[in-house]
C-alpha cells in the first residue's frame, strides 16, 4: 500500500511538473522566440548569420523593443525576395527580428562586446536598423519622407548597452521596400548578403576594400580616357582614339556610380541611378564606334539607327525626372543591345575571314565580355536579381584591355608610316637642297659652271697653285657674230648652238680643266699645272677643230668661229687680275678679225668686244 502511494505521489508530480512548463507563463519576449546562440569565440573572425528571421508585414514602433513577443512572425531567410508587387497594403513596410544569445561570455568580454560590429546587406529601398532597442543604422528615408537609397551597404558598431545583462541581443530591421516602380519590378526587401557579425573595424576594413574594386576601375579608365584625348590632340587622324576616349570616360562615369564610395560626392541616390543606367545606354554606342574605327569597318544603317537609339534612351533617362523611365529605358535598351552584340559578333567574324589577326583579339576580349553581359542579362530579367556587383563591369576591362593593345599597334605603325614619311621628305630635302646648291653653280640652259660656280672652283685652284708653287693659265673665248645668229634665227635657235657649242668644248678639253659660262656667247676655261705656252696650243686646237664643226638647229646648219684669251697665273694675281688680262687678249683678237687665239702682252687695252 505504502509503494503504490509513493507510485501515485510521483505521478502526480510528473504531471504537475509538465503542466507548469506548457501552462505557465513565460516571461514576455521569451516565448518561444526566433534566438541564435553563438559563442564570442566565433566571433574571432567575421561570420555569416544564414539563420532565419522573424518577419511580420506591418508596422509599429513596439516591433523594436527587446521584450516584444515575436512567437507568431513567420520565419523567414532574410534576404527572402518579397512578392511582386510588394505589400501595399501596409504601404510597403516590413519588419524583421533576430535574437542572438551570446551567453556569459558577453559578460567576461566587455572589451571584444565594444567593438562589436554588423554589417547588413542592401535593401530594398529604405530601412532602419535597431539594437536592443536603440537606432544603429539608417539607409535612405522612411515614410512619410520617404527617399530610396537601396544600393549600399551598413556597417555599424553595436552599442554595449544594448546587450543585455544575460548576454542577449535583438536586433531589428523595419524596411520600406520601395516606390511603385521598385516594388512591381523586384519586390522589396534585402537582396545580396544578408547579415555579418564580427569586429567592428575588421567588417569596416572589409567592407572599404569591396567598394575600392570599382573605383579603382574607375580610375584605370579615366587615365586611358586622359592619354587617348592626348593622343587625338597630337593627330586628329588617328580617329580611334578619339571613340576610345569617350568610351573610356562613361566607363570610369559607370565604374565610379557602382562604388559605395561615390557618394563622398554629395548628389543623392537617384542621382546617381540616373548615372548609372545612363552610362550604360552610353557605353553601348560608343563600344560599337570604337570596335568599328579600330577594325576600320563602315557602320550599317541598322548599326548607326541602333546606337542612335541607345545614345538617345541614355538622354531620357538623365532628362526624365524619376526612377521609373530608368527602368523603361533599360528594358528596352537590352533588346537594343541584344542585336547590337549580334552586329558586334558578326562583324569581329567577318573580319576574321577577310584573316585580319585584329580580330583575334577582339575574340579573346570578347568572350569574357559577352559571358559576364550574358551572367547580368539573364540574372536581371530571367531569376529576377536585383541590382548589385555586376559582373559586366569586369568584362568591359578585357575588351577595353584588347582596344588598347591593338590602338597600341595601331600607333605603332602610325610611327612606323611616319618615320618613313620623315626618312622620305628629309631624303626629298637633301636631293632638293642638292639640287639647288647645284643649280646655284650650274648655268641652266648649258650644264657648265656659271660664272658662281666657276668663280668659286677657280679660286680654289688657284688657292692650291699658290700652296704647291705650280703654274696654271686661263682661257676667255668668245662667239665670233653671235649677235647675228639670234637676229636671224631667233633666240630660241641661238640658245641651241650655246648648248652644241658646250658639248663641242667639253670634250675637248681635259677632265682636269675647269670648263664654264661666263656670260651670254663668252665661255672661260681654268687650266691647272699648263703654262701659258701650253694653255695656247690648247685654245688654239679647240679654235682650229670649230670651222670644220656643222652645228645642226633643226633644219639650219650653221658654222661657228670663236675668238680665245689666253693668260697665265702669276704669283701676284688674284682671279680677276687674270682674267682681266685674259679678256685684254680676247678683245686684241676680236679687233683682228676674230677666229684666232692672242695670248696676254705685258700691257694690254681694257675693253670688251661682243
Amino acid at each position: 500500500m505504502l509503494i503504490l502511494r509513493i507510485a501515485i505521489s510521483r505521478l502526480c508530480f510528473a504531471v504537475f511538473t509538465l503542466l507548469c512548463v506548457f501552462v505557465a507563463p513565460v516571461p514576455n519576449g521569451y516565448a518561444q522566440s526566433n534566438e541564435l546562440r553563438l559563442s564570442v569565440s566565433q566571433l574571432s573572425e567575421p561570420i555569416v548569420i544564414d539563420r532565419d528571421w522573424s518577419r511580420r508585414v506591418g508596422d509599429s514602433a513596439h516591433y523594436a523593443e527587446p521584450n516584444f513577443d515575436d512567437a507568431g512572425w513567420e520565419r523567414v531567410p532574410l534576404n527572402a525576395p518579397w512578392p511582386t508587387g510588394g505589400y501595399p497594403e501596409s504601404n510597403q513596410i516590413a519588419w524583421y527580428r533576430l535574437a542572438v544569445d551570446f551567453g556569459r561570455q558577453a559578460r567576461v568580454n566587455p572589451q571584444f562586446m565594444g567593438n562589436l560590429g554588423l554589417k547588413i546587406g542592401r535593401v530594398y529601398s529604405a530601412f532602419e536598423l535597431y539594437a536592443g532597442g536603440q537606432l544603429v543604422g539608417v539607409r535612405g528615408g522612411m515614410p512619410p519622407n520617404a527617399s530610396p537609397d537601396w544600393d549600399r551597404d551598413i556597417v555599424v558598431r553595436v552599442p554595449p548597452e544594448s546587450i543585455s545583462k544575460e548576454g542577449r541581443l535583438v536586433l531589428a530591421l523595419r524596411v520600406w521596400g520601395g516606390p511603385k516602380a521598385v516594388t512591381s519590378r523586384w519586390g522589396g526587401g534585402v537582396y545580396g548578403d544578408t547579415l555579418w557579425l564580427g569586429d567592428y573595424f575588421t567588417l569596416t576594413s572589409a567592407d572599404f576594400r569591396t567598394a575600392l574594386a570599382p573605383l579603382f576601375l574607375a580610375s584605370l579608365f579615366l587615365l586611358s580616357a586622359v592619354f587617348s584625348f592626348y593622343i587625338y590632340s597630337r593627330s586628329a587622324s588617328l580617329r580611334s582614339y578619339f571613340w576610345f576616349a569617350l568610351l573610356s570616360s562613361t566607363l570610369a562615369v559607370y565604374c565610379y556610380s557602382l562604388s559605395d564610395l561615390r557618394f563622398v560626392v554629395p548628389l543623392d541616390f537617384v542621382a546617381y541611378e540616373k548615372i548609372e543606367y545612363a552610362s550604360v545606354c552610353f557605353i553601348a554606342p560608343l563600344l560599337v564606334h570604337t570596335v568599328w574605327s579600330i577594325l576600320e569597318v563602315e557602320l550599317t544603317p541598322l548599326t548607326r539607327a541602333l546606337t542612335a537609339a541607345c545614345a538617345v534612351l541614355g538622354a531620357a533617362i538623365g532628362v526624365i525626372p524619376g526612377l521609373e523611365i530608368n527602368f523603361a529605358a533599360i528594358d528596352v535598351f537590352r533588346v537594343f543591345a541584344a542585336v547590337l552584340v549580334y552586329q558586334y559578333v558578326r562583324t569581329v567574324y567577318r573580319v576574321w575571314r577577310q584573316g585580319d589577326d585584329r580580330a583575334v583579339v577582339f575574340i579573346l576580349g570578347s568572350l569574357v565580355f559577352i559571358t559576364t553581359s550574358v551572367h547580368d542579362l539573364f540574372a536581371a530579367v530571367v531569376l529576377k536579381v536585383g541590382p548589385g556587383n555586376m559582373w559586366s563591369m569586369y568584362g568591359f576591362v578585357s575588351l577595353v584591355v584588347c582596344m588598347g593593345v591593338l590602338l597600341s599597334r595601331q600607333y605603332a605603325a602610325v610611327l612606323d608610316n611616319l618615320g618613313g614619311l620623315v626618312t622620305g621628305r628629309t631624303q626629298e630635302l637633301r636631293d632638293a637642297n642638292t639640287r639647288l646648291a647645284r643649280y646655284a653653280r650650274e648655268d641652266v640652259l648649258t650644264q657648265l659652271l656659271n660664272r658662281r660656280g666657276f668663280q668659286e672652283s677657280a679660286e680654289a685652284l688657284i688657292a692650291r697653285a699658290q700652296a704647291q708653287g705650280s703654274t696654271l693659265s686661263l682661257i676667255l673665248c668668245d662667239v665670233d657674230h653671235f649677235k647675228r645668229i639670234n637676229d636671224r634665227y631667233g633666240h630660241t635657235v641661238g640658245d641651241r648652238v650655246l648648248q652644241h657649242l658646250a658639248q663641242h668644248l667639253t670634250l675637248n678639253v681635259r677632265d682636269v680643266d675647269i670648263l664654264g659660262r661666263w656670260g651670254g656667247e663668252e665661255f672661260i676655261l681654268v687650266l691647272p699645272e699648263l703654262s701659258l705656252s701650253g694653255a695656247q696650243t690648247l685654245a688654239q686646237r679647240l679654235c682650229d677643230s670649230l670651222p670644220s664643226q656643222i652645228f645642226r638647229v633643226d633644219d639650219i646648219r650653221l658654222g661657228l668661229t670663236m675668238t680665245f684669251g689666253v693668260a697665265q697665273w702669276r704669283a701676284s694675281d688674284s682671279l680677276e687680275s687674270l682674267i682681266a688680262r685674259a679678256d685684254v687678249a680676247l678683245y686684241d683678237g676680236k679687233t683682228r678679225g676674230r677666229c684666232q687665239v692672242v695670248s696676254e702682252r705685258p700691257t694690254a687695252a681694257k675693253g670688251s668686244l661682243g
